[in-house]
């Protein structure tokens, strides 16, 4: 039995040789009638040279996904394409290229210390550490396994909602989203904190986020789509919803003097309001809508009939303790009765004569100027005749809008 402790591939030879030790030469017995007697004392030695093929040791890659933990691949990752590099005392060995099973079979190899190092990963894994291997007369045809990871991104969504034009932005609590993978299996849900806030980590893949239900009646349901080239960095989403609420902040004046006229109702739409000490009146939060203004009769004011007042991103808003207003005016004037006297022996009794002004003044009854921005009335002057007290009376309206 030969044994060989080899640490090189290839064909080698080995020489066998006889290692007779001679005592004395050999001497030949010879008698009369007998047979010859040798006595060896002494034996060339001889040899035999052998050959033999040592073939190398193989070392098979294995290549596994660290999430499944196997050879099921995350998403939309592959193991085709992998790219590594052998190295024996910094010396390149090979260079070789997983399939799509992400295998390698490395033939040929010495026994010694060998360093694999990963150069190129493959889609949706990131590169994997330097290993280090020994092959030796234990480990002939050597297998590793190497898990790779898959590309990882970290999706962080705000979601907010409100009025930006104003720097009026509120947190969007318990905002529900589901997330789909490319087999549009729903693998996660989320759902947004006290800031509005909600991450989670995606694998590489494409996904749908879906929004599933929302703090405000009638604001849309956002979707938002991930995909593998999106990989490269974290996502941070923002979403924010423009939708805000305004208080009207309605002031009822006297034109001339600019005071508030209090304990006086002020109808929006058909929500009625009472002017405070202060004429002032500040609605309930309305929606971005137009709205129709009316003030009721009032026996000591000339009151308006009626108004609108639009609530949109080009109104006057302005933000006040969080909330959002917009600023009304209502002037009215006070009826005032000026009643002018003349002498009886002024005033001309003739019955036609007073026919004829009476005529006159139903002409400038008619004489109307229109507001177009209000739809009020203007008379400029009417003048009414007072039969029992014999005088006239001439009595002044003038209303006037800012």
């Amino acid at each position: 039995k030969v044994n060989f402790k080899l640490n090189e591939k290839g064909t080698n030879y080995f020489k066998l040789t006889t290692n007779y030790i001679p005592r004395f030469e050999n001497v030949i017995y010879e008698a009369e009638n007998s047979q010859k007697i040798i006595k060896i004392g002494k034996i060339e030695n001889v040899y035999n040279i052998y050959q033999y093929n040592v073939e190398g040791a193989t070392l098979t890659l294995n290549l596994k996904d660290s999430l499944t933990k196997n050879k099921e691949n995350t998403g939309k990752t592959s193991f085709e394409g992998n790219v590594f590099e052998l190295y024996k005392d910094d010396l390149l060995i090979d260079t070789v290229t997983t399939d799509e099973k992400g295998e390698y079979l490395i033939k040929d190899l010495n026994f010694g210390k060998y360093y694999l190092k990963h150069i190129k990963a493959s889609e949706g894994y990131n590169i994997h550490n330097t290993i280090e291997i020994n092959i030796d007369e234990n480990n002939v045809d050597k297998k590793i396994d190497i898990n790779l990871d898959p590309k990882k991104i970290n999706v962080n969504i705000t979601k907010e909602y409100g009025y930006k034009k104003l720097n009026y932005i509120l947190k969007d609590i318990g905002i529900n989203f589901d997330i789909y993978n490319s087999k549009n299996e729903k693998i996660k849900n989320i759902t947004t904190d006290e800031n509005g806030n909600c991450n989670l980590d995606l694998y590489y893949d494409d996904y749908i986020i879906v929004q599933t239900n929302n703090n405000i009646e009638n604001l849309k349901k956002n979707t938002i789509n991930i995909y593998v080239n999106d990989f490269n960095e974290n996502k941070n989403i923002e979403i924010f919803d423009k939708y805000y609420k305004v208080r009207l902040n309605i002031f009822l004046r006297e034109k001339n003097t600019k005071e508030g006229i209090s304990n006086k109702e002020i109808r929006i739409d058909e929500k009625k309001y009472i002017t405070n000490e202060n004429g002032n009146i500040i609605t309930d939060l309305l929606d971005i809508n137009t709205y129709k203004i009316t003030q009721e009769k009032s026996k000591d004011y000339i009151t308006i009939d009626e108004m609108y007042i639009n609530i949109n991103d080009e109104s006057k808003l302005y933000l006040k303790n969080n909330e959002i207003f917009l600023d009304i005016n209502i002037i009215n004037e006070k009826k005032v009765l000026n009643i002018i006297e003349d002498n009886n022996e002024n005033i001309n009794t003739d019955k036609n004569e007073e026919d004829n002004k009476i005529e006159n003044i139903n002409k400038e009854e008619n004489n109307i100027e229109t507001l177009p921005y209000l739809g009020l009335n203007i008379n400029d002057e009417k003048i009414y005749k007072n039969n029992n007290n014999n005088f006239f009376s001439y009595i002044f309206y003038s209303l006037f809008k800012y």
